[in-house]
């Protein structure tokens, strides 16, 4: 909105889109999946490297892009701006960041921390125990707090240090760890039940993030009503089962290759999709556009634009920072230590 200000709004889409949040659990969830396959088998050290790669490159271009939107529209002075940038390309944990989208990056590094600790003191054989206990811990805090202290949950259902802690979002990640351990292991008594808490868990905060959006949003003219939490909890209920039942399904090279290339994407896209967007949307807007054509064209433009990133402008930059990862783990002091470390673990 601070970019196209009051030109255009769709209230008459906000039916069918205000529970696009629910986005962020459900990708906390396939973190927890993903996370837990690239560690299996891994060295803390190349895990290490791995999110490395994986987090700083898109975030170097994406963050540069929105930097250079909002200093075109003149939206920030040039020293928040730079501060600003400055947190996002270094995924600083606490705000200001070039765009909000940019928070969800220190809950995930908070889950990498975890999972790099477990490595590093080789105890990744215990997998399911630290997806359950995280996954526990969280499904805890919400069902005893939204029973006996529903006024706190409330209050703190944006709280930066309980986020970060994973106190919030744990439960979703541990879905995703046993999810991961069921895939590999089979289903076993105490992972059904801890999936039933974990989704009973993220039922509950679905419910209690709607409320909170209702409340936040009661005066906002976009907020045509109350919105029930059934929408929401349905569909995160819907995700996990197809997410589950995916994890069984076969794919032919073609059509991995297709969904790694989607995959890839997703990233960039979210984290430029924002701002980038709402300029393309005010340049069309500007040239006597109308509101869906420039909606379209932002959504068409921003999706080409991810694809282009991941799979053109990123990969040689990711590839710079790979030799230079695997130099610093070369230097004397540091690659022996690491190589001591792994022979142990080898034994």
């Amino acid at each position: 909105m601070k970019v196209i200000g009051s030109k255009v709004a769709f209230p008459e889409l906000y039916a069918e889109t205000w529970f696009g949040w629910l986005g962020v659990e459900l990708f906390f969830v396939i973190s927890g999946i993903v996370i837990a396959y690239s560690a299996a088998g891994s060295t803390a050290l190349a895990f290490l490297r791995s999110r490395l790669l994986r987090l700083y490159p898109v975030a170097w271009i994406c963050a540069s892009l929105t930097a250079i939107t909002t200093a075109a529209l003149g939206l920030e002075t040039p020293r928040h701006l730079l501060r600003e940038w400055v947190a996002s390309i270094t995924l600083f944990p606490l705000p200001p960041w070039i765009d909000d989208v940019y928070w969800t990056l220190g809950v995930e590094i908070s889950f990498y921390a975890l999972v790099f600790f477990l490595l590093a003191f080789r105890c990744f054989r215990y997998t399911e125990w630290f997806g359950l206990l995280l996954g526990g811990a969280s499904s805890a805090y919400w069902v005893l707090g939204t029973a006996f202290a529903p006024k706190f949950v409330h209050q703190h259902i944006f709280d930066r240090r309980l986020e970060l802690s994973l106190v919030l979002y744990g439960c979703y990640f541990g879905t995703g760890v046993v999810t991961y351990v069921i895939s590999r292991e089979g289903r076993s008594a105490t992972r059904v039940l801890a999936m039933i808490l974990f989704t009973a868990a993220g039922l509950i905060e679905v419910s209690d993030k709607t409320d909170y959006l209702n409340a936040s949003c009661a005066a906002n003219e976009i907020c045509n009503g109350y919105r029930s939490s059934l929408l929401p909890q349905l569909l995160y209920i819907i995700a996990l089962g197809c997410i589950f039942l995916s994890m069984g399904v076969a794919r032919s090279n073609r059509a991995a290759r297709l969904v790694r290339l989607l995959g890839l994407a997703t990233y960039p896209l979210y984290l430029f999709h924002s701002i980038v967007g709402a300029a393309i949307m005010k340049a069309i807007l500007t040239q006597g556009g109308s509101k869906y054509a420039a909606l379209v064209s932002a959504i068409l433009l921003c999706l080409a634009g991810s694809v282009l990133i991941a799979n053109f402008i990123e990969p040689p930059i990711r590839a710079l920072l790979h030799r230079l990862l695997f130099w610093v783990g070369d230097f004397p002091l540091w690659g022996q230590f690491a190589r001591s470390k792994y022979e142990r673990s080898r034994r």
